[in-house]
């Protein structure tokens, strides 16, 4: 498998500390994240095995398959609050009313002014979804 790693100085909460990322190539998942102490790290590049870190690993389910991505556009309901459009456009999808698109998911803030516009008076949803499938498919 290849990947790319990362190691950055971090701050948060007042705490400094050494990030180490390490992302999956194939996927573009960010699977680990850890954090080391400036003092941990110093030992661990001169050399001493098994120092403290804390880390957290996510959607290890996917590592070592394909993302695919795709645009969804569907058209908003009459008369929708304007205020509550993401939600409203993250529940269609979530709730499976857009068949035919099992398995994806939503990739997308919905931050960008094209995500939500209108054309022939019509109101429509604009959202990047992904989902990853085994490399052989």
């Amino acid at each position: 498998m290849k990947g790319q790693i990362e190691i950055s100085r971090r701050n948060y909460n007042d705490k400094d500390f050494v990030g180490i990322s390490i992302k999956d190539e194939l996927s573009r998942i960010t699977f680990l994240n850890l954090e080391i102490s400036y003092e941990n790290f110093g030992k661990l590049m001169s050399g001493l095995s098994c120092v403290d870190c804390d880390f957290k690993i996510k959607e290890i389910n996917k590592i070592g398959k394909k993302k695919i991505t795709n645009e969804l556009i569907f058209e908003m309901p009459e008369g929708y609050e304007y205020e509550n459009r993401k939600t409203i456009a993250c529940d269609i999808v979530n709730h499976g009313i857009k068949i035919g698109h099992e398995g994806w998911e939503i990739k997308d803030s919905l931050n960008s002014k094209n995500s939500f516009y209108s054309k022939d008076d019509i109101e429509y949803c604009k959202m990047n979804i992904a989902k990853w499938i085994d490399v052989d498919q």
